[in-house]
């Protein structure tokens, strides 16, 4: 029985691609959450620069008592803000990870069948059945 083993070479290449290629959506993914990240913690320092602006620009104590108020306002839309974000993040992560994954998976299986399509007769199963089957016609000839 004889086995190539350039299949299993080829086999071992398409799982390792496999790999590779999950390995890069899931840090295509973990790079689109850091990027988010960045933005809002970029919106918080903005927000709180601007408020510290605010206070030392008041000019009477009016003024100085506005500022809570319209930070409270400003926070609250901007949470709100963060929360879309983090919303839409997760869902282009997902799209972008389950089809990546279909594609990742459509390809190893191809490589795999065609590794294996290639080198189907030298495959043991293959020997196998075919030693199986010409049994019987080897007894049938012998026997008569």
């Amino acid at each position: 029985m004889k086995v190539d083993p350039l299949l299993s070479l080829s086999l071992y290449k398409a799982n390792v691609g496999l790999w590779l290629d999950t390995a890069r959506l899931l840090e295509e993914s973990r790079q689109r959450w850091l990027e988010l990240g960045v933005r809002l913690a970029g919106g918080v320092v903005d927000e709180s620069r601007d408020l510290a602006g605010q206070v030392a620009s008041a000019r009477d104590l009016p003024s100085l008592a506005a500022v809570p108020q319209n930070a409270a306002w400003r926070q609250a839309q901007h949470r709100l803000d963060g929360v879309r974000a983090i919303a839409e993040t997760a869902l282009e992560n997902q799209a972008a990870l389950s089809t990546g994954l279909q594609r990742a998976l459509a390809g190893w299986q191809r490589k795999s069948v065609t590794a294996l399509s290639e080198k189907r007769s030298e495959m043991p199963l293959a020997l196998v059945m075919r030693e199986w089957l010409q049994a019987p016609d080897e007894a049938k000839s012998g026997g008569d």
